[in-house]
């Protein structure tokens, strides 16, 4: 596949929403954003992260959501104040990249991303990958990430058995929740690996478990698993442990139509919740109280169209997020990488 060389154009700038665009609950909240584009391609699934002082961007190029050609992954870092320039671009040959997510273990970055392979809209393979940064803006090859496929049955789909949606790192081990919905398998289970590259079942979640999706786990200052699931409705749980056993128990539900891409961050007693509202399509943020069991709706982000799947990061009392959104390109079915930040203090938490 031939790369096409991105033309980055930064736009800084402070947006005034109308009462139209930015309805009462979202009032006071300035949106600084940084626009990278080009203009006959869409950008998908993005993830931002914030190391050793640098600022990491990722995400995919592809001409479709799905089913288009197959995707690549443009890797960009800044400083504070600089502008975005790309450092590495990863494909595979004959292989749909897709959903790029930074992890961070202790003093190390690493990068995965997921990987399919199809035969027009029928569902071939599934491949996952990593890449492990060096020193500053030094990340390495594409390495192979595994599955010990002890749930698949009678599945034509080759390789992983599942989709490792987000990988989340603690105490030197890797997890996260992996899925997949094909023909005559249904696989929803916790995966968990010491290197991080081969990942074994847990069996954490029994086969009637009702809700299997797009799900991100996070770990908070107590070493308490937090997890969310895109379902209809938006599943929170945690893992709890009885004696030698886990199991994982749901506490709440929000209800937003399978909300895409879901990812959350803790702050203070909250959960800070991003993905893409499917009823309106639109990029939304959500605060979810751990003491009261309460959420509300925050804000809902400049977006439209094929939408959602964000980064999320704290840092200097700020909210920063990155997203990908086809409103301001509807016409001509591609979409934009946006990032932007919000003041914690404007969001009244």
């Amino acid at each position: 596949m031939v790369r096409k060389i991105l033309f980055i154009l930064i736009v800084i700038f402070t947006i005034s929403c109308s009462p139209q665009e930015n309805e009462s609950n979202n009032k006071g909240i300035a949106i600084n954003s940084l626009v990278p584009y080009d203009d006959n391609t869409s950008y998908n699934f993005t993830d931002l992260t914030y190391f050793k002082n640098r600022w990491f961007l990722i995400f995919r190029e592809s001409d479709s959501h799905a089913y288009g050609k197959n995707g690549i992954i443009n890797l960009y870092s800044r400083l504070d104040n600089e502008n975005w320039k790309l450092i590495k671009t990863y494909q595979v040959d004959g292989i749909d990249l897709r959903d790029p997510k930074f992890a961070i273990n202790g003093d190390q970055l690493m990068l995965y991303i997921h990987g399919s392979k199809y035969n027009n809209d029928e569902l071939l393979s599934f491949s996952d990958y990593r890449s492990v940064n060096f020193e500053g803006t030094n990340f390495g090859d594409l390495e192979s990430v595994t599955l010990d496929n002890i749930k698949k049955v009678n599945s034509k789909v080759t390789g992983n058995e599942a989709w490792p949606w987000r990988i989340t790192w603690y105490k030197d081990k890797a997890y996260a929740f992996g899925y997949t919905f094909t023909a005559g398998s249904s696989v929803f289970d916790m995966y968990e690996s010491t290197n991080g590259t081969a990942f074994k079942g847990t069996n954490l979640i029994e086969n009637t478990f009702p809700f299997r999706g797009e799900a991100t786990i996070r770990v908070d200052d107590k070493g308490q698993f937090y997890a969310i699931i895109r379902s209809r409705d938006l599943i929170l749980g945690k893992i709890v442990e009885d004696g030698t056993k886990k199991s994982f128990k749901i506490f709440s539900k929000i209800p937003v139509l399978s909300l895409g891409g879901p990812n959350f961050i803790f702050y203070k007693n909250k959960m800070l919740i991003s993905g893409r509202d499917s009823e309106v399509m639109k990029v939304v943020l959500y605060s979810y109280d751990l003491d009261s069991d309460t959420y509300q709706r925050l804000y809902e982000f400049p977006s439209g169209g094929d939408c959602g799947y964000a980064g999320m990061v704290i840092k200097d009392n700020e909210l920063w997020m990155s997203y990908y959104s086809s409103h301001e390109r509807y016409k001509s079915k591609h979409s934009n990488v946006y990032v932007q930040s919000i003041k914690l203090s404007s969001l009244g938490l």
